[in-house]
C-alpha cells in the first residue's frame, strides 16, 4: 500500500514508521502485559480513508482483518489494535463504523484500537475519544486501546500542524500499566525526534527536535 493510499495524500512529508505500515502491520511497540508483543495495525490507514471508493474503501479494510488473523494465529499472546485515528478527526461513531468494518470488533483479530500514533493530542482528549469509539464499537467485552504519548506534552499546536511544528513536548512516559481502565499501554510509537520530514530529512533522528521536545 503506498503512502499516498494509505493516508489520502495527506501526509506530505512521511515519517519512516507510517512507511513500514505497508506491511501488514507497523513494527511491534512492545511486550504488552498480558504476555505478548503489541502490534499497531496500519495507522492512518482506517481513520484516512474517506477518500476511497466503496470498493477501494472495501479492499483497505480487507488489509488489517486479514493481518489481525494472521498475527493472532501466529501469536496467541500478541495484542493486536486498530487505527482510530485521534480525538481532532472522525466522530466516535463514524470511527467505530469503520473499524467495525475492518475487523476490530472481531476477538479473532482484535484487541482493541489505537490513537494518536506520531500525533499531538493531549492523552486526556485521546483517552476520551478511545472509550467513546469502544464505546460506539459495541464489544466484544474486553477491547482496551493505546495512546501514543511520545509527543503530547503540550497538546496539538494550532492550525492543525503535523510536520514537527515548534513549542510540543515529550508525553508522559511509556508505559504498559496505565491505571486507567481500558487503557492498555501508553507506547511510544513516534521515536522521540525521529523527523517528520521539516527538521531533517523523513523518518531520520534530529537532535534539536528531540532536545526541544525534551525541554
Amino acid at each position: 500500500m503506498g503512502e499516498g493510499e494509505q493516508d489520502c495524500a495527506g501526509l506530505a512529508c512521511p515519517a519512516p514508521g507510517r512507511t513500514e505500515a505497508r506491511a501488514p502491520s507497523r513494527r511491534p511497540a512492545g511486550h504488552g502485559g498480558r504476555g505478548g508483543l503489541i502490534v499497531v495495525l496500519e495507522p492512518d490507514s482506517i481513520a484516512q480513508s474517506a477518500c476511497l471508493s466503496a470498493g477501494e474503501r472495501a479492499d483497505r479494510f480487507a488489509s488489517p482483518a486479514r493481518a489481525g488473523r494472521v498475527l493472532k494465529d501466529a501469536d496467541p499472546g500478541a495484542r493486536v489494535y486498530f487505527d482510530a485515528g485521534h480525538s481532532g478527526r472522525n466522530a466516535p461513531a463514524e470511527q467505530a463504523g469503520r473499524l467495525r468494518r475492518a475487523g476490530a470488533a472481531s476477538a479473532a483479530s482484535s484487541d482493541g484500537v489505537f490513537s494518536n500514533v506520531s500525533d499531538f493530542r493531549a492523552t486526556a482528549d485521546e483517552v476520551a475519544h478511545v472509550r467513546a469509539v469502544l464505546d460506539a464499537l459495541g464489544g466484544p467485552p474486553g477491547l482496551g486501546a493505546v495512546i501514543d504519548t511520545s509527543r503530547d506534552g503540550n497538546g496539538a499546536p494550532a492550525g492543525g500542524e503535523w510536520c514537527d511544528p515548534a513549542g510540543r513536548r515529550l508525553g508522559r512516559a511509556p508505559a504498559l500499566g496505565t491505571g486507567e481502565p481500558g487503557i492498555d499501554a501508553h507506547p511510544w510509537v513516534k521515536l522521540p525526534g525521529e523527523s517528520d520530514g521539516c527538521t531533517g530529512a523523513p523518518g531520520t533522528f534530529t537532535p534539536s527536535y528531540a532536545y526541544e521536545l525534551a525541554r
